[in-house]
């Protein structure tokens, strides 16, 4: 992705999100940029930069005008994409003066900015606290006992049941675990929610019933998404195509291995690949 120009110096950060346009049948990202910090230049907001790439047409533009009167919750970064819009938690205010916080919803279509308010209950709650998720064709805010340098034992599932109508907000169910939760990853296809452990282990949570999953990985390695079929294909000269191949000499502990395939210079190059499908 090309670098991006601020007026002011400093080093920045910046939110990514994916999503699909109906309108034009494009896909595209948008990418927030904010400068590292207070966020306060000489008395004055230095307000983000946003920008949107369109695969069809393979060009950044910048979005003018979007004012954003929000911080981003920059610990994971998490989006979710579902209506048309991509989905950030966001606040205003300060521990000091008090949170605000709301869903911030970039429209792919219109490529304007709007707010979904949240339950009177989280509006107040530590930003840290939150993340938001794609949930069928709605959305849903986890919200963890307490987030920070150590675990916290549980957390809060609540779901929009019916999108973009505020009053829908429902608490679904409220999980606790023993050893700790270090991040809620999502839902599967049967609405359970999958949780990854303190000790880096994943379990499949319901109301009144946790499953564990077998499934151990390194402590925060796991990410879990949502995704729509397509057949949009990308330009072939700049994909990858992988193969099983057994006679690698590079295998994963189960003894998978895998070549990937360059095919724009039809050359080889292995690597290692460990990777393991969620069953829905």
């Amino acid at each position: 992705m090309p670098n991006i120009c601020f007026e002011d110096y400093g080093p920045y950060m910046f939110s990514l999100g994916f999503g699909f346009d109906p309108k034009t049948n494009d896909h595209k990202v948008v990418r927030i940029v904010y400068l590292e910090g207070s966020g306060r230049v000489k008395g004055w907001v230095v307000p983000p930069k946003v920008e949107v790439y369109a695969l069809s047409t393979g060009v950044w533009k910048t979005i003018k005008g979007s004012k954003i009167g929000y911080h981003m919750v920059e610990v994971f970064w998490s989006s979710a994409f579902a209506n048309g819009g991509v989905h950030w938690t966001a606040y205003s205010g300060g521990k000091s003066t008090g949170y605000c916080n709301v869903i911030l919803v970039f429209d792919m279509g219109s490529e304007v900015f709007r707010e979904v308010k949240l339950p009177e209950k989280l509006v107040g709650a530590s930003p840290l606290d939150l993340a938001v998720t794609g949930y069928k064709d709605t959305i849903s805010i986890f919200q963890y006992d307490k987030r920070g340098p150590y675990c916290c034992k549980g957390f809060t599932v609540w779901v929009m049941k019916e999108y973009g109508v505020e009053e829908s907000w429902s608490k679904l169910f409220t999980g606790s675990l023993n050893g700790g939760v270090s991040t809620v990853l999502g839902f599967r296809k049967s609405g359970e929610v999958v949780v990854e452990k303190w000790d880096g282990t994943l379990v499949s949570c319901q109301p009144g019933k946790i499953k564990k999953m077998r499934i151990r990985g390194g402590k925060e390695s796991f990410y879990l998404g949502t995704y729509a079929e397509s057949l949009i294909l990308l330009d072939e000269g700049k994909c990858v195509q992988t193969e099983d191949n057994g006679s690698s000499d590079e295998v994963d502990s189960a003894g998978n291995a895998f070549v990937v395939r360059s095919l724009e210079d039809n050359s080889l190059r292995h690597h290692l690949f460990a990777a393991t499908a969620l069953n829905p």
